[in-house]
């Protein structure tokens, strides 16, 4: 008996020894405050969500449909010229042949079977273009409300915590990109407790980059700048560039006095990294000054002329032909804070040229690094 009362001492100390071991690990995993949760079902959860979609507009020129995108590489005849289109460059490739000709009917037929991408970055072989008009459909009309977040953007790679309040089992989890971060979204059930590890960067359309410390901060920031751009859900890319006059012209060069080569296309080919290390200044004067990392010097000249719906640009250096010529001007983007970096979109037969201004040292190359790597992981 006295053998039996001493068992049971030891064996109540053991279980109060054990429910306090319990409470110290709870404590431990409490960490953040209940209100730096992400709850499932919650507003911040769903913010994240559709922040987190696939974006099918980018690649409409392909399939005229915002909600979907075309799995690359997809071959495609572009009025009547072949063109397997490899990354998101080659939809360049596709413009310059549309713009041949402005008089003629642009047509682009996609040859099949191909792969389509849908928002939550599933995927379906099509067929013909019977079955890739009925996903179309699905997509509702032109520049139609869609439920993906695109005017901002999460900065991986983030670390998130998981606590199962069943199995009593703690994570840690790295997420990289929007799929996985979709993926693990899609998996909480009301039994998980979950943590991001803040601070975390966020990146805004115009290209600037905001630090958030808090779940109740992350929300906000996502709520006020959901509808803060323009999502460009257009299903037909417009050539046309409506405000580039030589005004502007004259206004994006006066803007900075070193201006690269962003991009350079010719008959299909990349040749932009050949100028990775020339600047060229365009002065108020029509002149252009090339200078580049070895200290060799080129002098040429530009100027515009407006004709119809058109503003044209000839430059004219004569040792660089890749870059002489007269150019349609396609797009302008002049901004009017230190955050991004302007613009000039230039179009010349089968040859594709875009200036960037090299004044703002911003990460607005290092996110468009990011979208097309986001998109070939997709």
């Amino acid at each position: 008996m006295k053998n039996s009362n001493v068992l049971i001492g030891f064996l109540l100390l053991f279980l109060s020894l054990l429910n306090t071991s319990c409470r110290k690990e709870e404590s431990v995993f409490e960490g953040a405050t209940p209100q730096d949760r992400l709850l499932v079902g919650s507003n911040a959860y769903t913010l994240l969500t559709q922040t987190a979609l696939h974006d099918g507009s980018y690649d409409n020129i392909l399939d005229q449909a915002s909600c979907i995108a075309m799995k690359l590489p997809v071959d495609v005849v572009v009025n009547g010229v072949a063109i397997e289109v490899l990354s998101i460059e080659d939809f360049d490739l596709i413009n310059d042949v549309f713009s041949l000709d402005d008089a003629d009917e642009d047509s682009l037929e996609i040859v099949y079977p191909a792969t389509v991408i849908f928002a939550d970055y599933s995927e379906a072989i099509v067929s013909n273009t019977a079955e890739l008009e009925v996903y179309r459909n699905a997509c509702g009309d032109e520049n139609s409300s869609d439920e993906d977040i695109e005017c901002i953007d999460i900065k991986y790679p983030i670390g998130i915590s998981l606590f199962n309040t069943i199995t009593e089992v703690l994570s840690a989890n790295t997420v990289k990109n929007d799929h996985e971060l979709l993926d693990f979204l899609d998996s909480l059930t009301d039994n998980h407790v979950v943590n991001i590890d803040f601070p975390i960067q966020v990146l805004l359309k115009d290209g600037s980059e905001l630090e958030v410390n808090t779940m109740e901060q992350l929300e906000a920031i996502i709520e006020s700048s959901k509808d803060s751009c323009d999502e460009e859900d257009n299903n037909v890319e417009d050539t046309e560039c409506d405000d580039c006059s030589e005004e502007e012209v004259a206004t994006i060069w006066s803007t900075c006095d070193a201006w690269e080569v962003d991009k350079l296309l010719i008959f299909g080919i990349n040749k932009t990294d050949d100028y990775e290390d020339f600047s060229f200044n365009f002065k108020a004067d029509g002149s252009v000054e090339v200078s580049t990392a070895t200290s060799e010097t080129y002098m040429g000249t530009w100027a515009t002329t407006e004709l119809t719906v058109f503003t044209y640009l000839e430059i004219t250096i004569p040792e660089l032909s890749d870059i002489s010529g007269i150019w349609t001007i396609i797009d302008l983007s002049i901004f009017a804070n230190d955050e991004a970096r302007n613009k000039i979109e230039l179009l010349s037969g089968l040859r594709s040229l875009r200036f960037k201004d090299d004044c703002n040292d911003d990460e607005d190359d290092e996110d468009d690094e990011d979208d097309e790597d986001d998109e070939e992981e997709d």
